[in-house]
Formats: structure tokens, C-alpha cells, sequence
């Protein structure tokens, strides 16, 4: 893996400040959001590209770092809590995302990203 899978995860995060900035639909910000975790959990997988859906993503995430106590539980409910944002093409029933929803997610992701980020230079898997 590359430290450019992180400049991803900062350009999604930085997206997301601008879009909520702007005015613009939570869902939109929420999407951003969810992708700067989405992003930052494959390069701590080791993850390529389309080598795993989200979902395997999250549950190995889950199971290798969270109930190993590598990472406290809140991470996981963070990146769980924007899984059940995001609004799927299709669906039948819209999920209603809120300012409020943006609001507290936010510093959440930001936190998330960056206690990933410290792990994998901590691990010399990335460079700082």
C-alpha cells in the first residue's frame, strides 16, 4: 500500500467540510464522510482496490482491531453510525440525514481517520 490512499481519505474528509460549508444536502456530506472511514479502513486492511466490499471492510475492522482492543469500540459505532446514513440509489425508503447528523459526525471522522492514520505510521506501514 502507498500514503496515497490517504491523501484520498484527507481529500474526502476536506470535501465533506467544504460541502457542509456551502450549504449543501447533509446526504451529500454524509457520503463524504463515510468515505473518508471506507477509505481509511482499506489501507489499514491492506485492502486494493475492489479486493473487498465495505461491509467485509467494516466487520474486518470489527473483528481484527476492535475486539482485539487495538481500537475502542466508538470507532466502530462511528463507522457504523455513517453506514446507516448513507442513502442507497433505489431504495424504498429514503433515509432522513439532518445538520445535526453532519454536525456530530464530523469531529467523529475526522478523529476516526486520524487514529487510523497514527496506527499505520506507528506500524511503519505508512510514512508520516
Amino acid at each position: 500500500m502507498t500514503d496515497n490512499r490517504f491523501s484520498e481519505v484527507h481529500q474526502y474528509l476536506d470535501d465533506a467540510v467544504f460541502l457542509h460549508d456551502c450549504g449543501m444536502a447533509p446526504e451529500m456530506v454524509v457520503v463524504k464522510l463515510y468515505h473518508a472511514m471506507v477509505y481509511a479502513l482499506f489501507e489499514l486492511l491492506g485492502v486494493r482496490r475492489g479486493g473487498m466490499t465495505q461491509a467485509e471492510a467494516i466487520a474486518g475492522f470489527d473483528a481484527g482491531f476492535v475486539k482485539k482492543g487495538i481500537f475502542p469500540v466508538e470507532k466502530y459505532n462511528t463507522i457504523h453510525r455513517a453506514y446507516g446514513l448513507r442513502n442507497f440509489c433505489g431504495c424504498t425508503q429514503k433515509i432522513t440525514v439532518s445538520d445535526d447528523d453532519v454536525v456530530e459526525l464530523t469531529p467523529k471522522v475526522r478523529e476516526f481517520v486520524e487514529s487510523i492514520e497514527a496506527y499505520l505510521i506507528s506500524e511503519k506501514v505508512i510514512k508520516p
